[in-house]
Parts: C-alpha cells; structure tokens; sequence
C-alpha cells in the first residue's frame, strides 16, 4: 500500500479495495464501540488552504476516534501571509514532528508537492481539479452498503464534470471497480479532453440517464455546488430499483420535492431536488420521460 493518499487514478483495484474494507471496518467498529487501533502518540496536521467544514470535521472526528491529536493549520494567522512559500511551510511542519498531513488546496498537485517534501503519510482531502480521492471511498463504501457491489453496475455522475475533483476520483474508482460510467452535463461543464477520464459522456440529461437495458439497480450522482462553500462539491445519491422503464431524473427528483428536508437548487432547464450527503430510496415505477 502506497505512503500517500494523493489520487485515485494511480492505485491498483486491489489497492482501493484494501482501502475500502479498512473504512468498512473501521465504520462498523465506531458504530457498534467496539475498539480501535489506538495512535495517542500520533499527531495529524490539518491543512485546509480551502474553506471547509463537512470534510475537515470528518477528519478531525477520525483523528478523535483513532486518539491521534490534531493540529491545524490557519493560513490566515501563519507565515504564509508574509510571503512563506508552500514547501517552507511543509518543511516546517516537517521538524516539528508532525505524523501525518491531510491537505486541501486550491491548486492541483499540491497535496503531491507537500508529499515530495513531509517525508511522512499525506492525504489528499481535495486538490484544485484534479482529485479528491477520500470522497470516492467513502461513495464507494455506501453504494456496497445500498447494492452491495460496485462491478457491473451503470453509474451516472451528472452536473459540473469539469470541475469536478469528486467527478474525476468517483469515475476513476468505479471504472477500476467494474462498473459503466457516465458523466452527463452540458457541453460547457464538460471537459474538453474526455480521453482523460474513463467512461461516456453525454450532453443530453434523457440519453445519460437511458437505462432501460438495465435489468438492475444503477447509481445517479448529482454534482451541485455547495451553498456554504462553492469551492466544495455537495452530492445526493438516488438509488433507483431494478424496475424496468425509462426513467427522468427530473419527475423522480420532482416527486420528493414535498419532503421538508430537500432543498432546492436551480439546475437551469430543470429543479433538481436533492439531500445533501443522503441516500434517498426511489423505484423507477411511474416515472417515465
């Protein structure tokens, strides 16, 4: 298993299943109290150059169950403000016997830069455009918990695949994984070199989301920018079952619009109606064009 944690992209299937049984593991083990490996000497830098909140409290609430203690970063308040570069804070950090790092930043490769030059563990918690490979795992984990297997599933990621980290990871597991991907958004949102990506691509919501060859259940990923925080990608996962039809995001999403915990989020031609991090149950039966 590699050091870091930076990309998706560049790990072995057999890799990213390791990956995911560990999170299963750990997941049921918080849930049911049972113990985990204890790291009390352990301390993780918390660098987020990228505001957050779901993702940094999800890291520092792993730190706190594993009993690693966590320091973070302000770039604000740090040497960065008076002209420090990336890799003088990195070094920095380096000899005051820093563990680890989980790093978000605005630039692409980063995370990858920080790696060249910590000399201990760096994870990637979301780098420009270019991957955010944490959130893939754990996409990974609650699409086995709801279908139980990822392999020959059809995924649609649908919204803005350009500039998209999540896209870019999700695509790059599930296509290692087995599954059929597809990424479904208009011409302007999606990327102009598709060759970098694995999958189809499609421009027209009704021919993405055409299924109706599918004797089984798919996956939808709806990427929507985050109110609170543009920069971070907000999901909903819609869990279709395996009825046969054809089937329009829209009219499914519509049909949950009276539920008082969705939100709604102008998509353009149509409202998609979303939960944010939720999974939300919904046959195919009715739901047609």
């Amino acid at each position: 298993m590699p050091q870091n944690l930076l990309e998706i992209r560049n790990l072995e299937p057999d890799q990213i299943t390791a990956l995911i049984e560990m999170g299963q593991d750990f997941k049921r083990r918080v849930r049911t109290d049972e113990a985990v490996p204890n790291l009390s000497k352990k301390v993780v830098g918390m660098l987020f150059f990228e505001n957050s909140t779901r993702t940094r409290v999800s890291f520092e609430q792993a730190a706190f169950y594993l009993g690693m203690r966590s320091s973070n970063f302000a770039t604000g308040s740090s040497s960065m403000s008076k002209g420090e570069t990336l890799k003088d804070t990195i070094l920095t950090l380096r000899h005051e016997r820093l563990d680890a790092l989980v790093m978000r930043h605005k630039s692409s490769g980063a995370p990858g830069l920080a790696a060249k030059h910590f000399g201990g563990p760096v994870v990637n918690a979301g780098d420009g455009q270019h991957e955010h490979p944490t959130q893939a795992l754990a996409d990974a984990v609650t699409i086995l918990e709801r279908k139980g297997r990822i392999e020959g599933l059809k995924v649609a990621i649908v919204g803005d695949v350009k500039h998209s980290r999540v896209a870019r990871s999700n695509g790059w597991l599930l296509e290692k994984l087995g599954a059929e991907v597809r990424f479904v958004g208009p011409r302007t949102l999606l990327p102009s070199q598709t060759a970098n990506l694995p999958g189809g691509f499609y421009d027209d919501l009704d021919e993405g989301l055409e299924f109706e060859r599918l004797a089984d259940a798919h996956v939808l990923r709806l990427l929507v920018a985050g109110a609170e925080d543009p920069a971070v990608d907000r999901l909903a996962f819609v869990l279709a079952g395996g009825q046969h039809g054809r089937q329009s995001c829209a009219r499914m999403l519509a049909q949950m619009a009276h539920q008082p915990e969705f939100e709604r989020v102008d998509a353009g031609h149509v409202t998609l109606v979303f939960e944010a991090h939720a999974l939300v149950d919904a046959t195919r039966n009715g739901c047609d064009a």
